[in-house]
C-alpha cells in the first residue's frame, strides 16, 4: 500500500502562487491531504515549512523540530515534488501503519484518538 498527495491547505496564505523574496524568512503551517493511492477519502497531515532565516531568527539555544520541514527558498513546485518524493519512501500492509510512520513527521489529524 502506497499513500498519494492530493492537496496542500494553507491558512496564512496562498501558498500555490506566492513568492518569497531571497533572503526573507518565512514560515507557514500547511495542511497536506493524503489518501491511499488509487483509492477515495484522504486524512490531513500538517506540518510547519520554514527556512534557515526565520529559524535563526525565532530559534532558542533549543529547539526540538518535529513537524518542521526546512527549505531554502519557497518554491511551490519544488515542494510538491519533495512531498511526492517523501512519500514514495512510505509503504505499509495497512493505512493505519502508513499513517503512524508519516506521523513521526507531521501531525495526523486523528493522531492520539
Amino acid at each position: 500500500m502506497k499513500m498519494e498527495l492530493r492537496s496542500l491547505i494553507c491558512s496564512d496564505a496562498d501558498i500555490e502562487n506566492l513568492v518569497v523574496p531571497d533572503g526573507q524568512a518565512f514560515r507557514f503551517y500547511v495542511e497536506a491531504e493524503i489518501g491511499v493511492l488509487g483509492e477515495d477519502g484522504a486524512d490531513l497531515f500538517g506540518f510547519t515549512i520554514c527556512n534557515s532565516e526565520w529559524l535563526r531568527a525565532n530559534s532558542t539555544d533549543f529547539m526540538p523540530l518535529h513537524t518542521f520541514f526546512l527549505m531554502n527558498e519557497f518554491d511551490f513546485k519544488l515542494l510538491w515534488q519533495s512531498l511526492l518524493e517523501f512519500l514514495a519512501r512510505f509503504e505499509g500492509d495497512n493505512w493505519e501503519d502508513l499513517c503512524g510512520a508519516l506521523s513521526r513527521f507531521t501531525i495526523w489529524e486523528f493522531e492520539g484518538l
